[in-house]
């Protein structure tokens, strides 16, 4: 975003309108998260305000049946959350083979997705010593396996069809930045707060490192295998999700104060919760919405630029850029 706002003076006007509509969402993610904390610090909060904190919470466990199918089945439901995460791992696997032009047997494309769905909360189980919570949730794997075949085997290819329409797309993308806000806290932090073994729980980088793994775990695991191909591109997927999930994870202990460390009362976790569930639809279904031009001015990529200007930190490490001719090298030639 800095870099940005330092070409704006030799810009296009459409880049000009682009960096105005950044800063401009950049300053409005600011103030509406600083509404909620706000908020959450009030004894008596505003009208309605406990019943969003209430629907938030009632999102981590909602199910749901196949209408005509499965709903005379109690037992047989499908985590909505864990439901919306899987259909866009699926469809972005999906896509990205027929972009490539590639196949792959389906048991290994279903590995992969289930990979990049879960392997969040697979690095905080091993982060924690505990079995990974989708193992043992009684509706997150069947989610998983409707959402996949719904992407590759639904007749006349409909729920993939009906993917790429952009309202249908942006309904699953706010759906998924809900799910990725819960694999902050209630699948990530709390876990370690709650941890089964002494030490996690008492360990204030395991609780961060818990809410940034259950965030971006999934693509950290994609990167390591090269799932996407991006390493050979120079692009990284992952870089987004962990920086996401590191800064959501730092404001949730900040929120929380799970072991005392800071000298005042922690918010309640409902609220603490709805904070970040707020912070991950304004970092991730917003460019999904929005357009993509708005990624370099959510709230995760904000605080980077701020600690990079503090700390003088340069934007990336390693080799240098190559260097443009000189204009005495162009004359001469």
């Amino acid at each position: 975003m800095l870099s940005a706002l330092h070409r704006t003076y030799e810009a296009s006007p459409d880049e000009k309108i682009n960096t105005a509509i950044e800063v401009g969402f950049a300053a409005a993610s600011a103030i509406i998260i600083a509404l909620l904390v706000a908020t959450a610090l009030m004894e008596d909060a505003p009208p309605g305000y406990d019943a969003m904190v209430d629907f938030y919470a009632a999102c981590e466990s909602h199910a749901f049946p196949i209408i005509g199918i499965t709903d005379t089945i109690t037992w047989l439901r499908f985590s909505t959350m864990d439901f919306f995460g899987s259909t866009v791992c699926c469809c972005a696997f999906r896509a990205r083979l027929e972009q490539n032009k590639q196949k792959t047997p389906w048991f290994l494309a279903l590995a992969c997705c289930c990979l990049m769905q879960f392997g969040g909360t697979t690095l905080v189980g091993l982060l924690l010593g505990q079995p990974a919570s989708w193992t043992t949730s009684p509706t997150a794997c069947r989610s998983l396996l409707l959402a996949f075949w719904l992407s590759v085997s639904c007749p006349l290819d409909l729920f993939y069809r009906m993917y790429q329409h952009k309202i249908i797309k942006s309904m699953i993308a706010i759906g998924a930045a809900l799910s990725t806000g819960h694999a902050v806290t209630s699948w990530g932090a709390d876990k370690a707060i709650s941890a089964i073994h002494p030490k996690p729980r008492s360990s204030v980088f395991s609780t961060l490192m818990a809410g940034a793994f259950g965030a971006s775990g999934g693509g950290l695991s994609v990167h390591a295998l090269d799932l996407w191909g991006e390493r050979r591109r120079g692009k990284e997927r992952s870089y987004a999700a962990f920086l996401f999930g590191a800064v959501a994870s730092v404001s949730y202990y900040l929120m929380r104060n799970p072991h005392g460390v800071f000298e005042y009362e922690p918010l309640a976790p409902g609220r603490a919760r709805l904070i970040i569930g707020a912070l991950s639809l304004l970092s991730n279904a917003a460019p999904a919405v929005l357009g993509g031009h708005i990624a370099a001015a959510t709230p995760p990529r904000v605080a980077e630029a701020a600690v990079r200007l503090m700390l003088r930190l340069p934007a990336h490490c390693g080799a240098a850029p190559p260097r443009a001719p000189s204009t005495r090298a162009t004359k001469r030639d």
